[in-house]
């Protein structure tokens, strides 16, 4: 949130790229290559198993492709191992490739990959039996194939009333399910 009401779009939001703070608190690092959503038509890097669809495909960046990899980054905590099987296939790798929209140029991904990433959403129900519809309604926004169909801004995704992050936390309080990380 902090970076996109700036106007800035992180681009390669990947696990390596979060980190978390003694005090719980999350950081994004390495913003190597984020770059202001007015002048998205330069060139960036991206790490494809992390990337949003229309990123690979298109080399179209914007703030909801970072709140798909996001939610990539979440499944993949809450599933403890890679999302994807064409990543795990291929040797999991979380390096950086250039994206070059203005040229046209962009390195080669696996259309299975592509595939697979707008599969996901159906398939969330068999990836987290445990966890309720409220959490994967809020993942479902998250990683939607189409950007349209994601949260507007990592703002929405927080504070949505009826999906938010806010509202699945404030679930787990009521069922005193909740953590907090000041003092462990």
């Amino acid at each position: 949130d902090k970076l996109h009401s700036r106007g800035i779009v992180h681009g390669d939001i990947k696990p390596s790229n979060i980190m978390l703070t003694p005090e719980g608190e999350v950081k994004i690092i390495d913003i190597g290559s984020a770059f202001e959503s007015s002048t998205s038509q330069r060139a960036y890097f991206c790490t494809p198993e992390y990337a949003a669809p229309e990123v690979l495909e298109r080399g179209e960046c914007t703030a909801q492709s970072d709140l798909a990899s996001l939610g990539y980054v979440l499944i993949e905590l809450m599933i403890g191992r890679p999302v994807f099987a064409s990543s795990s296939r291929l040797g999991r790798s979380e390096h950086s490739v250039p994206q070059e929209p203005t040229t046209g140029i962009a390195p080669r991904v696996d259309s299975r990959l592509i595939e697979e990433k707008r599969a996901l959403p159906d398939r969330l129900e068999e990836l987290l039996p445990r966890y309720g519809p409220v959490l994967r309604e809020f993942i479902h926004k998250l990683i939607a194939p189409e950007p349209k169909h994601r949260f507007s801004s990592a703002r929405e995704a927080e504070v949505n009333p009826q999906i938010g992050g806010y509202f699945y936390f404030k679930q787990l309080v009521l069922c005193r399910l909740d953590a907090h990380y000041r003092s462990e």
